[in-house]
């Protein structure tokens, strides 16, 4: 269980780290696209990391129904705003789906799951993280690409000039900010 102040916590560093305060341009000449975590004018507050699945149910099998991600989503909206889900293909379309249908005050940090060896079901992955950031732009706020691959202890560790080559094809098919960093989980 994450506590309110460490989510709170979470949600700041996310800021921090994803791309800093505004819009501007690094050393190298790359253009920084400011993080915006906010519904309208206020900010969104606590984040949470999502796993929609299930006892049953996994990423590339059985995915949950949009009941059960809606009987979620009600239930994580009075404590979060800001889901950070971990790839574009299967449940993540639903809660997108079930945000948009059900106009919740939610917005979502989306990731690209990158397979260690898997060029050709990373680019569907990167299709479907594309295809959902124009469809549902006014949800999603970022995407992070390869989400603990460059860590030790990763059992999926991609070399990081294929992960580089993955994040800037995202980044020129869409406006959100984009990141490659590493987000941490705290459970309490």
């Amino acid at each position: 269980m994450i506590h309110r102040p460490v989510s709170t916590l979470l949600a700041f560093l996310l800021v921090l780290i994803i791309c800093g305060c505004g819009d501007s341009t690094d050393s190298t000449g790359f253009s920084v696209r400011a993080f915006q975590p906010f519904s309208g004018d206020n900010w969104i507050g606590n984040a949470i990391s999502y796993g929609p699945h299930r006892d049953g149910q996994r990423p590339g099998g059985p995915d949950p129904t949009a009941d059960q991600i809606r009987e979620d989503m009600r239930l994580m909206l009075t404590h979060w705003n800001l889901l950070r889900v971990y790839g574009a293909i299967g449940a993540s379309e639903t809660v997108l789906e079930v945000i948009q249908e059900e106009k919740l005050d939610m917005k979502v940090m989306l990731g690209v799951w990158i397979a260690q060896d898997g060029e050709e079901a990373n680019q569907k992955e990167i299709a479907a993280a594309i295809r959902l950031v124009n469809t549902y732009s006014d949800i999603i706020i970022s995407v992070s690409v390869g989400n603990e691959t460059q860590v030790y202890w990763s059992a999926h560790k991609n070399p990081l000039d294929e992960l580089i080559g993955y994040v800037r094809q995202v980044r020129a098919a869409v406006t959100v900010p984009v990141t490659r960093f590493l987000l941490w989980s705290i459970a309490m």
